[in-house]
């Protein structure tokens, strides 16, 4: 149940059957894997894959009415977490936001912690920034592939969210922008992701209710999508 769940919550759930997934046949595919966040494999005319989890440095920010700022690692096991949760005043009580920025950005970007302000101005949330700064700063279509591990990082810690800190997933929004759009969609990319199955890119199925907002889109010289993939 709690994997039907978290199905639900994510953009991108990275699997390892990869074996239905692009136009270039198996034995052109390039792959790579890392440990439990799985296998990422070239898809379609993404040719690219995804950095290391310690080249990318992902890190979780939370952000409480009674607390500034608490960060975490994506690379620490689930046992740190725990610790550096109960310091930074996380509750399960309260509901739980995730701001996740896009193509070359950073979690550092003044938008970012300014809309995690405004969040807890208008109520009493658990609010983390996930920043994959370096991560974003390539070419597109290798930040594109990052984008793909650090979903698979943001699942697992999720995952453990509910499992070691009895989080609700139906208490669960995560909002993004360009490539970390996630359930609530702000300017959510397009290029590359149009080619992929709906479990790798937003998609109206992924939960409850998809929010999406484009403020422009046109063809491929421009990143923001034009099919909707939303509720609203």
């Amino acid at each position: 149940m709690a994997s039907r769940s978290l199905t639900v919550l994510v953009l991108t759930i990275v699997v390892n059957d990869v074996s239905k997934c692009g136009a270039v046949s198996l034995s052109r595919r390039a792959s790579t894997c890392y440990g439990d966040l799985g296998c990422f494999s070239t898809i379609g005319s993404l040719h690219k894959l995804p950095d290391s989890p310690q080249h990318i440095g992902t890190t979780f920010k939370l952000m409480t009415r009674s607390h500034t700022a608490t960060s975490m690692k994506a690379t620490d096991d689930p046992d740190t977490w725990h610790s550096t949760l109960s310091a930074g005043h996380f509750s399960t009580a309260r509901e739980t936001k995730f701001i996740t920025h896009g193509y070359i950005d950073s979690g550092t970007t003044a938008w970012l912690p300014h809309m995690a302000r405004e969040l807890l101005k208008r109520g009493d949330y658990n609010v983390f920034i996930v920043d994959w700064g370096h991560g974003s700063h390539s070419s597109y279509d290798k930040s594109t592939a990052n984008s793909l591990l650090v979903a698979a990082e943001l699942a697992k810690f999720i995952h453990s969210l509910h499992d070691r800190e009895g989080l609700d997933l139906a208490t669960v929004h995560l909002i993004g922008h360009s490539l970390g759009a996630q359930i609530s969609g702000l300017d959510p990319a397009e290029p590359y992701f149009k080619e992929f199955d709906n479990s790798r890119r937003l998609d109206k199925s992924d939960a409850l209710f998809v929010d999406v907002i484009h403020t422009d889109g046109a063809d491929f010289n421009l990143l923001q999508g034009q099919k909707p993939v939303n509720n609203i």
